[in-house]
């Protein structure tokens, strides 16, 4: 690949990781512009978030449309950035022409995946808010036993809410996580899936390490070639089975898309500072020539 395409594929890449750590600052922010926080704000020094399950339940499930939309949000950001690399690197030519049926059965299987996502998501929140119901009765009774009134325990509820060490502000948090994990793996897999849609279904797929200091789960899987079917088996990027889990960076590429826009680019260097990838100038090889995990 010639330099400036080189640079330029690190340069594509780059700005998605800044588009991607700057959703996800949001996300983990406490300011106002955070949705999530916003929420628990909107609720936490009200006495009825303590007392009422009715209003527990209405923070739960406005928390829960913020993770929607973010999924919903990242799914169609995942599909466009496939869709981008296709039309750069593939000519239609190359590409797989799929009959009208395959097409339809393929956005089929995509539809199902992308609701099977979401309901996981909506697992993981939904165990935090157990965990908060429970959190709240714990406290009250503990308080009751110590000789506190219903009135000083409720006192004491919001007062610690609005101070940022209560319960709630641990689900805030838990939420704000199971957030940024659905994002990163809707992203991922919806990407995945507008490749599917182009390319030769028996074709290989490589695993691309974009990091420039990927965990050994993941520096040992750079350069792999297997078949799709294989990788949903050992799990994709971010699906929480390499020891970066569910923070992994890495990505997943058909082969003949990977050639032209990957093939040659073996370096990076990290900014620290910025948190993302900059240029080709650290000597650090990533498609390892050798590795164990075949």
């Amino acid at each position: 690949m010639p330099k400036d395409k080189e640079l330029e594929a690190i340069r594509d890449l780059e700005q998605e990781l800044i588009e991607a750590q700057r959703i996800e600052l949001l996300i983990k922010s406490d300011s106002g512009n955070n949705p999530i926080q916003k929420v628990i704000d909107g609720y936490i020094g009200t006495i009825s978030i303590y007392t009422s399950e009715t209003a527990l339940r209405n923070m739960y499930e406005e928390v829960r449309a913020v993770l929607k939309a973010y999924i919903s949000k990242n799914n169609v950001k995942g599909r466009l950035l496939g869709e981008k690399a296709m039309e750069k690197f593939l000519d239609e030519s190359e590409a797989k022409a799929y009959t009208q049926r395959a097409l339809r059965l393929i956005q089929k299987a995509t539809d199902k995946k992308v609701k099977q996502r979401l309901e996981l998501a909506y697992v993981q929140l939904e165990k935090e808010f157990g965990v908060l119901k429970k959190d709240i009765e714990i406290f009250k009774k503990a308080a009751k036993i110590d000789g506190f009134t219903d009135k000083e325990i409720l006192s004491r509820l919001v007062k610690m809410g609005k101070d940022k060490n209560d319960m709630i502000q641990n689900f805030s948090k838990e939420a704000k996580k199971i957030t940024i994990a659905a994002t990163r793996r809707e992203r991922a897999s919806s990407e995945i899936e507008a490749y599917q849609k182009k390319v030769d279904p028996n074709e290989e797929w490589v695993w691309v390490a974009i990091n420039s200091k990927p965990c050994p789960d993941c520096m040992d899987r750079a350069g792999v070639q297997l078949p799709l079917s294989r990788w949903r088996q050992y799990g994709l990027p971010g699906s929480g089975t390499t020891i970066c889990g569910v923070y992994c960076m890495c990505k997943l590429r058909p082969v003949s898309i990977a050639k032209d826009a990957h093939e040659e680019i073996k370096s990076f260097k990290f900014d620290k500072d910025r948190g993302v990838l900059t240029t080709a100038q650290e000597k650090r090889v990533f498609n390892a020539k050798t590795n164990q995990f075949k």
